[in-house]
């Protein structure tokens, strides 16, 4: 996992992981469905930052049908749906990367050791524990995580700090480079519909 600024994360990984990976991707070409899921506590900060990107994107691009904005909030297991169901899984999470607060990385579940993985952030043992369980019962999608360092996941409060809402604009140009590899191009609301 990096940092397009510049830092390293703590990262795994090695050449049977990358084939089964390759793998999983081939067993869902079939698949067209993407989901873009935001998975975070709204009451805690900037632990919100997926779901609200959510909202964010939803209020400003328009996306084709087989393209879906999922808000998994802290959901666990009830996830794993969402896993079987979709090609594709762009997710957005906080992480605890050690980097400044706003730092932002691209990576995929299995490039995080097993001692990192629990670190990630509060509601990321489930999110875990239902990748690996979708895994473990069929054909798993592609997946791709977009983390970004939070600053502050303590205090009770729905909306994030002035640090993470500024890489609201950094955090859509992930996602929507995510999509462009994907051969999608949503549509910017407003461009056509005055909207």
């Amino acid at each position: 996992m990096s940092d397009p600024a510049g830092g390293e994360a703590p990262r795994g990984g090695d050449e049977p992981e990358d084939a089964a990976r390759a793998e999983t991707a081939e067993a869902h070409d079939d698949n067209g469905r993407i989901v873009i899921l935001g998975v975070g506590n709204l009451l805690l900060t900037d632990e919100g930052v997926g779901p609200l990107t959510i909202v964010y994107l939803g209020e400003r691009w328009r996306f084709p049908d087989h393209v879906e904005l999922v808000d998994g909030a802290t959901a666990g297991l009830e996830l794993i749906n969402v896993f079987q169901s979709a090609g594709h899984i762009v997710v957005v999470d906080t992480v605890l990367g050690g980097a400044e607060p706003g730092a932002l990385y691209r990576f995929h579940p299995d490039d995080v050791p097993m001692d990192v993985r629990y670190r990630t952030s509060i509601h990321q043992v489930s999110f875990i524990d239902a990748w690996t369980m979708a895994r473990l019962l069929g054909p798993a999608p592609e997946i791709v995580i977009i983390g970004v360092e939070p600053e502050d996941m303590a205090t009770p409060h729905v909306g994030l700090t002035a640090t993470i809402e500024a890489r609201l604009p950094d955090i859509e140009e992930l996602v929507l480079s995510e999509l462009s590899r994907l051969g999608v191009t949503p549509e910017r609301r407003g461009e056509t519909d005055g909207a």
